[in-house]
């Protein structure tokens, strides 16, 4: 690798603002490119270490982001104030869908069944993600764990995040607002901890695959923001 790469890379602005060591999580320690691989960002040698970085500065990337993660991990908010930083076109995919299929989601579950929407559910995240500008893209929370849509997701020109928080963080949200949740609304407290529980167990395998892995927990939506907004800008 060229001295010069690795001293931009010492020397860049943004890295000096580099988010708290364990924020951000990793099961590969090298890469080809930002778009093939998760990463670990602690410190500036941790960037100077990982091939991938050097694309960044060699290469003309499209930016499309793709956030996933639980029912109010903080995907829609978080994405409209990264949209207002970047100047990136949000996309959220529930109203995509609503709009492309002239129905509300839950109208579509009720007379077409959960199958139908999974399906049209994959076929609108493709056609998405083959759009040639840059985006933001807010998923549905299931979203990653249906077809191969994480597949799709990371075979993509994208960068995918996965917003990272706790079973009791999550809760705790889905608690304050369970009657803007149709799916928690009924549940006693007790019951909701054990349905995202539940539910986090069987999904955490699916979010996991995403490129970057930030961790909310004790994070205001705004510092998350300037986290995702140092990493890839």
């Amino acid at each position: 690798m060229c001295i010069s790469a690795h001293e931009k890379i010492r020397t860049s602005t943004n890295l000096r603002s580099l988010p708290p060591q364990g924020s951000v999580s990793t099961n590969s320690t090298t890469c080809a490119s930002l778009f093939d691989c998760k990463y670990s960002i602690n410190t500036v040698d941790d960037l100077v270490k990982n091939d991938f970085i050097l694309s960044i500065f060699e290469k003309n990337l499209k930016m499309k982001i793709v956030l996933l993660g639980y029912m109010a991990s903080g995907k829609s908010s978080i994405g409209r104030k990264l949209s207002s930083k970047t100047g990136l076109t949000l996309i959220d995919l529930d109203d995509y869908i609503v709009e492309r299929e002239k129905m509300t989601i839950s109208n579509i579950f009720s007379e077409k069944g959960e199958i139908y929407f999974r399906k049209i559910e994959g076929i609108y995240l493709a056609e998405i993600l083959n759009k040639k500008e840059d985006f933001i893209l807010s998923l549905g929370g299931g979203t990653p764990c249906y077809g191969n849509n994480i597949q799709i997701i990371n075979d993509a020109n994208a960068t995918s995040i996965y917003l990272q928080a706790s079973v009791k963080k999550l809760a705790e949200r889905l608690i304050a607002k369970k009657q803007k949740r149709p799916l928690v609304a009924s549940l006693n407290d007790d019951q909701i901890f054990e349905f995202v529980g539940k539910h986090l167990f069987e999904r955490t395998r699916f979010y996991e695959q995403a490129k970057i892995s930030i961790k909310t927990d004790g994070k205001k939506k705004n510092e998350v923001v300037e986290e995702i907004y140092n990493l890839l800008f």
